[in-house]
């Protein structure tokens, strides 16, 4: 669990030193990609990524910090 916080601390930190809020998710409509509204200088934006992809990063995650927890 240390290293799950760890590693969102530091997306959290890297956003902040660039200055990017990130705004509450939004699932579109047929519920393929989720949707990332953000603010960066003012200025709005929305970073889209597919379902699939966020599914196959979460896996490779939670597989690496399992390794690290069985390996001690």
């Amino acid at each position: 669990m240390s290293r799950m916080r760890a590693d969102l601390a530091a997306v959290r930190q890297e956003l902040r030193a660039h200055n990017i809020s990130v705004m509450e998710t939004q699932e579109n409509q047929d519920g393929d990609s989720v949707h990332y509204p953000y603010v960066l200088r003012g200025q709005r934006g929305n970073f889209t990524i597919q379902r699939d992809a966020v599914k196959a990063e979460i896996g490779r995650r939670l597989n690496r910090y399992i390794m690290e927890v069985i390996r001690g």
